[in-house]
């Protein structure tokens, strides 16, 4: 993968929980690595939810190698918070290249 196409700096996060002054537990995103990575999007789309169109994004991210991510993450983009659908590893002549994410925001 070549670095001059990572361009956008992506935030990944990870649901943590932990107990608030009251005891009662909170959910919170907490950053776990910050990495560059190439954004591409594709056409918008609308679908129904309760009889009430819904708009939302879907793209692909373009990123180096980890064996860390899976779709329990999520991934922050010029601030906007995208769901990561699935996670595949691009591979070239029997070396590792990176991730392609498929990433889908309601933003």
């Amino acid at each position: 993968m070549r670095s001059g196409g990572l361009r956008d700096r992506v935030t990944i996060l990870k649901l943590s929980v932990a107990p608030d002054a009251t005891g009662y537990e909170v959910e919170t995103w907490a950053t776990v690595a910050e990495v560059w990575g190439q954004l591409v999007e594709d056409k918008g789309s609308e679908s129904l939810q309760n009889d009430r169109p819904i708009a939302f994004r879907r793209g692909s991210v373009y990123l180096r190698y980890r064996t860390d991510l899976t779709p329990k993450h999520k991934l922050k983009i010029r601030a906007v918070t995208w769901d990561i659908e699935s996670v595949r590893t691009i591979e070239n002549r029997s070396r590792t290249e990176g991730l392609e994410v498929v990433v889908r925001s309601n933003d």
